[in-house]
């Protein structure tokens, strides 16, 4: 299954292609595409409860557009959130539980332009709060109870990040429950966090830091070819886990040295184009060799039988267990950029490889602006990299 940007072009490419999607702006929202001629395909919203799968049929695109079809996807979310709780007009809450399930239900219904930040909250809430804190009275949750009753039992279990988080949304629903008058008194009001867990939480270290080029790309050297090349290419391009793994062979175009990154495989939702190096030519080549011997695919990183790419979190998976835990692809795209910028390069450059949202100002500098030094850029960078793999450009 694959999760990436809904956009028509990408909705009538999966019917073209055959495959199923889900859509990572509303998670729930799956594409199917026809297999009755002349039709393009299905939207239907997923929904589980108890282990237990269902889906409702949404419409047949693009009789019901991209747009209509996520407003009713969330929608029906929302009213199967309530029937699964049960939720009524009560007038007071007296115990955490009902606070809980009512927060989680309205958070649903007030924040539909964002089901990512839905399904956080909701996490925190089945997960690290209501299993510990349903049966607390409201004018019970005082910081020795979440002391005692909650953080204890997860302090050896969860991050302080995480344990934060969770904390952050209980003291949210109560504020809310208060403002809205469900409760009488918010007990959570003066208390911090710090008060509970008085420990900093450090920023994580960047895995390859400080090191020399030679010494990161000796940890992925001795990968199998895709995972090697992967590195190669978050490395080499600074680009993110998803717009290298969706990489097909048609986005490399060799005649004007260039890799277009389609707008539905980048986080910022715009398309990217990075200009290839003499060196990069090679590198596609002598993979694309490798890749023959076992499979012709359209994509760089194909499933079995070719017929489909990586996903994400597949393609993470492999990256760790292959480096034994010792760094991920985004400590790559990492690493590469603090060494451009230790090299003096200018910083919109690296900007415009990083692909990280711009003001409009910024962006029409950098596309105006920034075409020949960034070729330059990627040329001076792959360069480097190449006399550590001791390979030869054409």
């Amino acid at each position: 299954m694959k999760y990436t940007k809904f956009t028509d072009g990408l909705l009538r490419q999966a019917s073209k292609e055959s495959f199923v999607c889900r859509d990572v702006i509303v998670p729930q929202l799956q594409f199917r595409p026809a297999k009755a001629h002349g039709k393009i395909g299905y939207f239907h919203c997923l929904y589980s409860e108890g282990g237990v799968s269902t889906s409702k049929a949404l419409g047949e695109y693009p009789i019901v557009n991209l747009q209509e079809a996520r407003k009713q996807a969330r929608k029906w979310l929302v009213e199967q959130h309530a029937k699964r709780y049960k939720l009524s007009s009560v007038e007071r809450f007296t115990h955490v539980g009902e606070l809980l399930v009512w927060y989680q239900s309205n958070n649903a219904q007030q924040e539909l332009n964002s089901l990512r930040t839905i399904k956080n909250k909701s996490h925190r809430v089945e997960s690290l709060l209501r299993p510990y804190l349903s049966e607390v009275g409201i004018s019970d949750c005082s910081s020795q109870l979440l002391d005692k009753a909650w953080l204890r039992p997860l302090n050896n279990r969860f991050s302080p990040s995480t344990l934060r988080g969770a904390f952050q949304t209980l003291k949210a629903a109560f504020k809310q429950a208060h403002g809205l008058r469900y409760i009488d008194e918010n007990p959570l009001s003066d208390l911090n966090f710090t008060m509970l867990l008085p420990v900093p939480i450090k920023p994580k270290k960047a895995a390859l830091a400080g090191l020399p080029l030679r010494e990161v790309i000796k940890q992925f050297q001795q990968f199998n070819a895709p995972d090697r090349f992967l590195c190669l290419l978050c490395l080499g391009f600074l680009t993110r886990n998803t717009e290298t793994v969706m990489a097909r062979w048609r986005d490399f175009d060799t005649q004007i040295m260039s890799w277009s990154i389609p707008e539905e495989h980048t986080k910022t939702g715009a398309a990217l184009t990075l200009p290839l190096s003499t060196y990069s030519l090679k590198w596609l080549a002598d993979y694309k060799r490798q890749q023959r011997r076992y499979c012709r695919s359209r994509y760089l990183f194909p499933v079995l039988k070719g017929r489909n790419t990586w996903s994400s979190s597949y393609a993470a998976q492999r990256i760790m267990k292959a480096s034994r835990g010792r760094f991920t692809l985004h400590d790559l795209r990492k690493y590469g950029s603090t060494y451009l910028r230790d090299s003096g390069v200018d910083y919109y450059l690296v900007e415009r490889l990083l692909n990280h949202k711009k003001t409009h100002l910024d962006a029409t500098y950098i596309h105006t602006t920034l075409r020949t030094p960034l070729i330059k850029v990627i040329e001076y960078w792959h360069h480097n990299i190449n006399e550590v793999l001791k390979i030869t450009p054409h």
